[in-house]
This record gives structure tokens, C-alpha cells and sequence, in this order.
């Protein structure tokens, strides 16, 4: 009697099982198998590390805009018309730049692609990963997305993640709820105000253990910046000399270099940006651009903090870059170098505006 009690529940629990996969398989909510034009699908931050792998897989695209957040707010409608190429977005909001590694492996194993514009953030090179190389995040990397081995495929289908987020596509889809358009997935823009009052809010509301050194000259070590860099980025693009690589440096506001001086880590990161500059410019297949000695980032209207800035700022890169302006390369590398160690003095020099510190607010 117990044994075919048992028996029972145990088909139970697999009937139940094999039809919640078949659900997960059928609506395959992050596009591992394909995408369902009928389904209205979710493109948020949360989502990327899932939903970027099937992108690249099932979209038709011949440029992919990589990178983190710096790179969110780019519309893909804009590049298409701009760049006059047909794109995908495939951002990590906070990504390191061993995720970014395996995107580009599993982005580039597609065949499609033909040029990648990645916004080359320094924040996913520094030291705050976890023992496996892997940024420390929750939930952890999705390794079984850049993955299409049985075993892969099955955990997926299986996963409550993917369950939750197949209901959330039929419900979605069922009542016709407006859901981001591809051409704008992954923008933040909309959310956030763009002035100097959020810029200061931010700066007075910065970490205490950021401002008293704890951390960050071990997080931005050279040494480490540098092991990163070649190892995740770098062994890239020596290993697809048949890609057009359009490589950018973000326009940071002036007030995040300020607070890396305060924090004692500004003079390795710009070691790190000449390495990086001095690097680059030896491959035929790269071309790299520099926003980050421009007049604007000393204009705060045009962030929401230290780093983050609007849509207007995406577009410019947009259009700088198509008109080959910000370019460097090995005739201007010196000159480029020396502005780079100026602007880095400027930073440190330069007052935050008034009533910026606490300490200003109390006198």
C-alpha cells in the first residue's frame, strides 16, 4: 500500500514536473531556443544576464553594443540611424568584465556580428569580484545561458526563475500590458531626474567607507585593473582580428574622478586608462575614443550622479564616433596622454561646487 502511495505521487510529481517544463520550453521567456513574436517580453536591467545570451543568438544584427550601464541608455534605433547598421543591445548593468568576456565569446560564436561597440568601463576591471572571477551579484551569473549542453538546457527548463518569469510573459502578453520596446530595452532614462541637485544628494550621501580609504586603493589596483583587462577584454580581441572593435571611454562627470582622488585610487585608474589608450591603439582592428576629457562632464545637468549620464550624452557618442572625432590613436597618443595627466591635476584641484559638503553646509 505505501509503495503504491508512493509511486502515485512520484508520477504525480513528475507529470507535474514534465508540464512545467513544456510551459518553460513553449514561452521560453529569456529566448534560449528562439523568440515568439506573439510574446511581449521583458527587457530590464534584471533581466539582462538572461535575456542578452538569446539575443545574440536569435535577433538579426550585424553591430552589438556591449557594456554596462554606461551603455544602457543608447536606443537602438538611434545606432541603426546614426551608424547606419543594424543592432542588438546587449548590456550588463554592473558587469565585470569576466561576464563580458563570455558574452563576447558567445556573442561572437554566432557568426553575425561584424563590429561590437563596447563602452569600456573601468569599474568592471577593479578587484571586488568573488573567488570564482566572477562579480559579486545576486542572483549569481546565469553560466547555463552561454551554455547549449543537455545538461545546460535542462537546469534551465527546470529553474523556478525561469517559471516565475514565463508567467510574467503570459500575463503580460494575455492582457496586451505595455512592456519597453526592444528598440528602447534596458533605458533608464525615463526614471531619473538629470541636474545638480541629484548629483549632490549623491555626492553628500557617498559611502563613509569610500570616503575614509577603506577599500578602494585594493579594489582599483593597477596590477589587477591591468591582469583583467588582458585576460577578459584583451585575449578578445587578439582572438578576432576578423572584428571591427569601436571601443569607448564614458564621460564620467568630474566630481567621480574627485571622489577617486579623495579615495586614493585616481592615480591608479589613470595609469590604468593610459595602459589602456597605449594598448589599443596597436590593433588594426580597434579604434578607441576618449569622452572622458569633455567640456560636459564638468557640467552636472547632464548626470543623475558621479557617473550615470542622460540619453543627450549617448546620442553625442553616437554621432562623435561616426564623425571619427575623439579618436585616438598612435599620431595623437602622446598629446593625448600628457591632456589625460593635466585633466587628472584639474580634477583634484577643481572645488566641488558650493554647498556640496556637509561641511560647507554647516558653516
Amino acid at each position: 500500500m505505501w509503495k503504491r502511495s508512493s509511486l502515485k505521487i512520484l508520477t504525480i510529481v513528475v507529470i507535474v514536473e514534465l508540464i512545467l517544463m513544456s510551459l518553460n520550453w513553449f514561452v521560453d521567456p529569456f529566448m534560449k531556443f528562439r523568440v515568439n513574436e506573439n510574446l511581449k517580453y521583458f527587457y530590464t536591467y534584471a533581466d539582462e544576464r538572461y535575456i542578452d545570451s538569446g539575443i545574440a543568438k536569435h535577433m538579426d544584427y550585424d553591430t552589438a553594443v556591449v557594456g554596462t550601464s554606461m551603455v544602457e541608455n543608447f536606443s537602438i534605433t538611434d545606432v541603426d540611424q546614426v551608424m547606419n547598421v543594424k543592432s542588438v543591445k546587449l548590456p550588463f548593468s554592473g558587469g565585470s568584465g569576466q561576464e563580458f568576456n563570455i558574452l563576447l565569446e558567445h556573442l561572437l560564436s554566432q557568426d553575425k556580428a561584424t563590429t561590437v561597440i563596447y563602452g569600456l568601463d573601468y569599474f568592471a576591471y577593479k578587484n571586488m569580484v568573488r573567488d570564482d572571477g566572477f562579480k559579486m551579484s545576486e542572483p549569481p551569473f546565469p553560466r547555463e545561458m552561454y551554455d547549449d549542453g543537455f545538461i545546460s538546457n535542462l537546469k534551465y527548463l527546470i529553474s523556478y526563475n525561469t517559471l516565475k518569469q514565463t508567467f510574467n510573459v503570459l500575463e503580460n502578453s494575455y492582457y496586451k500590458q505595455r512592456s519597453k520596446s526592444y528598440q528602447r530595452a534596458f533605458c533608464w532614462y525615463q526614471d531619473c531626474r538629470f541636474n545638480e541637485e541629484a548629483v549632490q544628494n549623491f555626492w553628500q550621501d557617498r559611502n563613509e567607507t569610500d570616503r575614509k580609504n577603506k577599500y578602494n586603493k585594493k579594489d582599483f589596483n593597477f596590477l589587477a585593473l591591468k591582469k583583467n583587462f588582458d585576460i577578459n577584454t584583451l585575449s578578445i580581441i587578439n582572438a578576432h582580428k576578423e572584428i571591427h572593435f569601436i571601443i569607448f571611454l564614458p564621460p564620467y562627470s568630474y566630481l567621480s574622478w574627485k571622489h577617486a582622488y579623495e579615495t586614493g585610487s585616481l592615480d591608479n585608474i589613470i595609469k590604468f586608462q593610459e595602459y589602456v589608450l597605449r594598448t589599443l591603439v596597436q590593433y588594426g582592428n580597434v579604434k578607441v575614443y576618449d569622452f572622458q576629457q569633455e567640456p560636459f562632464i564638468y557640467d552636472l545637468s547632464n548626470y543623475k550622479d558621479l557617473y550615470h549620464y542622460s540619453e543627450k550624452i549617448n546620442h553625442l557618442i553616437l554621432e562623435r564616433i561616426q564623425a571619427n572625432k575623439n579618436l585616438v590613436n598612435k599620431q595623437n597618443l602622446e598629446k593625448h596622454i600628457k591632456h589625460l595627466h593635466n585633466e587628472s591635476i584639474r580634477y583634484k584641484t577643481t572645488p566641488t561646487p558650493q554647498g556640496f559638503d556637509e561641511e560647507d553646509e554647516e558653516e
